[in-house]
């Protein structure tokens, strides 16, 4: 799909002049590319529970593995009563991954924070 399809209109208007010049990089690349006909895609990982499947426990786990330093963050993040959509929207709020003006800025995505 990539191939076949103009990448521009993948990407938001406000794009920097250095994703402009990797964009156009990696658009001569594609052209010279050339796709075979192969056997299915598979995905291998310790942390599978089947054919294509991921078995997040057993990630979550390992994160939560001991010997690990508590955060106090994630304590409060994740131990608490909130719904788990909640729990998550404010993880990424803490984690600063939220794109508002002042991560955009920062990312000079936009003019102004």
């Amino acid at each position: 799909m990539a191939i076949s399809s103009n990448l521009q209109n993948a990407f938001v208007s406000r794009m920097t002049a250095q994703a402009a010049a990797e964009l156009g990089q990696v658009h001569m690349l594609i052209q010279h590319t050339t796709l075979q006909e192969a056997s299915q895609d598979t995905r291998n990982s310790p942390f599978s529970s089947g054919p294509e499947k991921i078995d997040t426990a057993a990630i979550y786990k390992l994160l939560k593995a001991r010997g690990q330093n508590t955060d106090p963050t994630s304590e409060f993040v994740w131990k608490n009563a909130a719904l788990p959509r909640v729990q998550m929207f404010m993880w990424l709020v803490v984690k600063g991954k939220i794109l508002c003006r002042a991560n955009l800025f920062r990312k000079h995505a936009v003019d102004s924070p």
